[in-house]
C-alpha cells in the first residue's frame, strides 16, 4: 500500500482530503494525517509521498516547503495542497522544491491519482538521472585521470629507450661490451613494459567494441601455468616471496582453450599479487569444481594486505586504482585487472 503523510490543520479538510484519498486508491493506501509540521517530521522516512498545506501553525508559506523538502528522504516527493488558485505561487512552490501543486477545490479522484503517482514517479527519475550525471562525471574524471597516467606511463619508457640510445650512439667508442649490454638490456627492458602497456590499451578497446576473438588450441594446461609462474617469478624471488604453483591430479593434462589469453590473465593476477605481497608466498591453484567436467577453477592467492569486497567492485573497473594511505604506490594505469576480468567474460568464465 502506498503510504501517504498528510499536513492540514483543518480538521474538516483533513478528514475530506483523507478519504479522497483512500477512494482514489480505491482504500490500497495509508493515510496518515497531523496538523503540525513539528508532528509530521518523524514520518517523513517511512512516507512514500508528503502532501502539505502551506500555512500551518508552526510554519507558513515557502518556509513551509523549504523546511519538509530539506527533511523528506531524496526519494519522497512533497506535494503542495492549497485553497489558493495562484499560478505565481504555484511556480514559486515547485521553485523551492514541491514536485507538485494541488486546488483543493473541485479535485477529481482520478486526476488526484494520477498526479500523485506522477510526482512519485518523476521524483525516481530525477535521482536516477542527478545518479547517471554523476556517474558520468565520475567516468570522466577517471578517464582524465587515466589519460594522465597513461602519458606518464608512455613517456617514462620512451624517454629511457630515446636517451640510452643517445646515450650509446655518442659514446660507442668510449664504452666497454659490458656497458653496451647492459645499455641493450635497458632498452629492451623498457621497449617490453611499452609493448605491454599498448597491448593492454588496444586489447581493453577491442573487448568493448566487441572485436576481439578467440582463438581455441588444444593446450598443456601444468605446462601453461609453469610458464606463467616463471615468468613472475624473478621479482617475486627477489621480495623473498615463495611462488607455487599447485594443479590438482584430477585436472585433464589437455584442454581446449585461448592459451595466449589464459596467460595474459593469470599473468596479470600472479604480477597483481606481487606488487602488494611483501613476504610469504604467491599461489597459482587449477582444480576441477566439484560436479563439473569441462571448466576449470584458477585461483591466484598470497599473504599480501588484501582488499575489501567494497573495493572490489571499484578496482574492477577500468582506468581506476585505489588510492590510500596504508598502500604502498604502484604505478600503471589500472587496466590490468578490469582487462582480466572482460578477458574472463569474453571466454565464458
Amino acid at each position: 500500500a502506498t503510504k501517504i503523510l498528510l499536513i492540514e490543520d483543518n480538521q474538516d479538510h483533513a478528514f475530506l482530503t483523507s478519504q479522497q484519498l483512500k477512494n482514489c486508491y480505491n482504500n490500497n493506501a495509508e493515510v496518515r494525517v497531523t496538523r503540525r509540521l513539528s508532528e509530521a517530521e518523524s514520518y517523513f522516512g517511512e512516507s512514500d509521498v508528503v502532501i502539505s498545506d502551506v500555512n500551518l501553525p508552526d510554519s507558513e508559506g515557502f518556509d513551509t516547503i523549504t523546511s519538509i523538502v530539506k527533511q523528506l528522504p531524496r526519494t519522497t516527493p512533497l506535494l503542495i495542497l492549497s485553497s489558493r488558485k495562484d499560478e505565481d505561487f504555484a511556480a514559486k512552490a515547485v521553485a523551492h522544491g514541491a514536485q507538485d501543486y494541488l486546488v483543493k477545490e473541485g479535485l477529481q479522484k482520478q486526476d488526484l491519482y494520477q498526479r500523485i503517482q506522477f510526482s512519485i514517479i518523476r521524483k525516481r527519475f530525477e535521482i536516477q538521472l542527478e545518479r547517471d550525471r554523476d556517474d558520468a562525471k565520475k567516468d570522466a574524471d577517471f578517464k582524465s585521470d587515466f589519460l594522465a597516467k597513461m602519458s606518464h606511463e608512455i613517456r617514462t619508457p620512451l624517454n629511457s629507450v630515446v636517451g640510452i640510445s643517445d646515450y650509446v650512439d655518442g659514446e660507442f667508442q668510449k664504452l666497454t661490451r659490458e656497458q653496451i649490454q647492459e645499455s641493450l638490456h635497458q632498452i629492451n627492458r623498457s621497449s617490453s613494459y611499452l609493448l605491454n602497456l599498448v597491448n593492454d590499451i588496444l586489447d581493453m578497446s577491442k573487448l568493448d567494441a566487441g572485436k576481439e576473438d578467440l582463438k581455441l588450441y588444444s593446450t598443456r594446461i601444468r605446462d601453461l601455468c609453469h610458464n606463467c609462474i616463471e615468468i613472475i617469478k624473478p621479482p617475486a624471488v627477489a621480495k623473498g616471496l615463495s611462488v607455487v604453483c599447485e594443479v590438482d591430479e584430477k585436472v585433464p593434462p589437455w584442454i581446449l582453450v585461448d592459451q595466449v589469453r589464459l596467460q595474459q590473465v593469470l599473468i596479470n593476477l600472479l604480477g597483481n599479487s606481487g606488487k602488494f605481497t611483501d613476504s610469504g608466498e604467491i599461489r597459482l591453484e587449477v582444480c576441477l569444481p566439484e560436479g563439473s567436467l569441462c571448466r576449470l577453477r584458477f585461483r591466484v592467492k598470497d599473504t599480501g594486505i588484501g582488499i575489501s569486497e567494497s573495493e572490489l567492485l571499484d578496482v574492477m573497473q577500468p582506468y581506476r586504482q585505489l588510492e590510500q594511505s596504508d598502500r604502498p604506490v604502484q604505478k600503471g594505469t589500472g587496466l590490468g585487472l578490469p582487462l582480466s576480468k572482460k578477458l574472463v567474460e569474453f571466454m565464458a568464465g
